[in-house]
């Protein structure tokens, strides 16, 4: 996923916009069948989506039904963590930390930091969809294609490493 915004990119630079769909169907295959059971349907629901882009970008001839995808992406990442803070006892973070947490450990604060990592990511997936947003429809396709291809993983990363330290500060402060 990270190459598709430069083959786009690539494909809108050479004119082959065939290029683009057969990229983004076969990305969708691999990851579709290639992720495994507790993957299946989450990635069944974005092949759809995929389908849906790849489609609309057949019948409109528009590069922006292939610009979309990244922030699809997004929204639906924003799905599932914001569901499991509406709908479901635990938070997504909560269930990934759990697995890696003592039971005895596992108390009010652990439960409350899970729900506020999760509705920080939350918060990202609607800042990073909207840029994506942003750079598809008002910026150029060179600057779409850096940040939804480097910028943005970038940002994940980031975000991933801020709450690792962060976490690992709040460990030693409470002595665990």
């Amino acid at each position: 996923m990270v190459v598709y915004p430069f083959i786009i990119y690539y494909s809108l630079q050479h004119n082959l916009p065939m290029i683009s769909v057969i990229t983004l169907l076969l990305i969708l295959t691999l990851r579709t069948f290639t992720g495994g059971r507790q993957k299946f349907k989450a990635n069944v629901c974005m092949f759809a989506v995929g389908i849906c882009l790849c489609a609309l970008f057949i019948i409109k001839q528009d590069f922006i039904y292939m610009k979309l995808y990244p922030i699809a992406v997004n929204m639906f990442c924003l799905f599932i963590f914001g569901s499991t803070l509406m709908w479901g006892e635990k938070s997504l973070v909560e269930r990934i930390a759990a697995i890696r947490t003592p039971i005895e450990q596992q108390d009010l604060f652990f439960k409350n930091y899970c729900r506020h990592i999760t509705l920080c990511w939350c918060i990202f997936f609607i800042v990073n969809g909207s840029l994506a947003t942003i750079t598809a429809f008002w910026c150029s396709d060179k600057i779409w294609a850096f940040y939804t291809g480097f910028l943005s993983y970038l940002l994940i990363a980031l975000m991933f490493i801020a709450e690792y330290f962060y976490r690992n500060r709040l460990k030693s402060q409470r002595s665990i």
